[in-house]
Parts: C-alpha cells; structure tokens; sequence
C-alpha cells in the first residue's frame, strides 16, 4: 500500500488521486509546520480526502527558520527553501506510514524542483539507503521526479476532473485567496495558460 505526503497541492493531489485510482492508497499524511499556507493547504487536502473517503493524517512539527525562509511576504516571487524541510517531514511520515502498514511512500517532487537537493534521484536513493540501514521495511519514490509541471497540470485535469480546482498553489496567501506572484503561483499559471 502506498502512503502519500499530501500537502493539498497539485502535485501531491495528483499522486493522492493515482494511489486512489488504483485502490493501492492506504495513508494521506498533511504536516503542519507552520507554514504560512498551512491552513489553506490543509483544507484543500481535507477536501480531496472527504470526498474521497479517506482519513488525513496531521502532523504538527517544528522546523527552524519557517519565518525567515517561508514567510518572506505575500506575493513576493522566490524559491523558500528550508533547510531539511522534506527530510523531516519525510523522516515523520516514513513513520505514520509504517504504522499504517504502508511499503511505500510517494511525495510530489518533480523536474521543476531540481533547485532542491531533496526533491532530487540522488537524495531518494540516500533517504532509502537509511530506510533500508534502518530495517524499515518502506520505500521512498517520487513518481513525477521527471515530469514537469506543464505535464502534470496535463495530467491532473485528467485524472483530478472537476477536482483539479481544490488544488492549492500558493506560498503565502493573501487573506485565504492566492497572492498570484509568488514562485508557485507563477508556475501554476505558467503550466496551465501556455
């Protein structure tokens, strides 16, 4: 069975919904770490796992350097990147999903990532040569690792259908609504105008 790190974006609604389609999902895991998008991502994923019939998993975590690196104010374009960010949530996940009694867990890195070490092939081989050093029984993969964003919009309005709007695309949202200049906004509409 497969866990999915599901953070209400487009990328992981996409592997939530591919999991779903072939009756291999088993655990939605959302984690807040008080990123300035958390309830707007949370509620998108609420949202898919209700109308779905699934359970999310919340986790609560605390990460270093959300306000510096996260919140660098709404509609302001840019990577975030936080240090340790995916290996911590993965590290937590990889731990609800074994409970859950998953053997793999998926999370929606992608070629448009390729600026993060951890969206990378060569952090998914390290982060499994600890799983498997560990004696965990679950595998870590990113099945869109080598799509682009324009592919996967492509193929989320296929599989996602009217579902695909639920999806939330924004760093730091301006009263609950996308600020529409943030790095993620820009790529979102970027993929599904051109």
């Amino acid at each position: 069975m497969i866990a999915v790190l599901f953070s209400g974006g487009l990328d992981s609604m996409l592997l939530a919904q591919k999991a779903h389609t072939g009756n291999q999902l088993g655990a939605l895991i959302f984690v807040d770490y008080a990123q300035p998008a958390k309830v707007e991502e949370k509620t998108a994923a609420l949202q898919w796992a209700n109308l779905n019939g699934y359970e999310l998993h919340c986790l609560t975590i605390k990460i270093e350097g959300v306000d510096k690196c996260m919140k660098t104010g709404a509609g302001v374009d840019g990577l975030r990147e936080l240090p340790g960010r995916n290996l911590i949530m993965l590290s937590q996940a990889s731990n609800v999903a074994i409970a859950q009694q998953c053997d793999r867990l998926w999370y929606g890195a992608n070629a448009n990532d390729s600026a993060y070490f951890d969206c990378s092939i060569s952090f998914i081989q390290s982060f499994n040569a600890c799983l498997k050093a560990s004696n965990l029984q679950l595998n870590l993969d990113a099945p869109l690792i080598r799509m682009n964003k324009k592919q996967i919009v492509r193929q989320s309005r296929q599989l996602l259908g009217k579902n695909f709007d639920l999806a939330w695309s924004c760093y730091e949202p301006n009263q609950g609504h996308p600020c529409g200049f943030c790095h993620s906004c820009q790529e979102r509409r970027a993929a599904c105008y051109k």
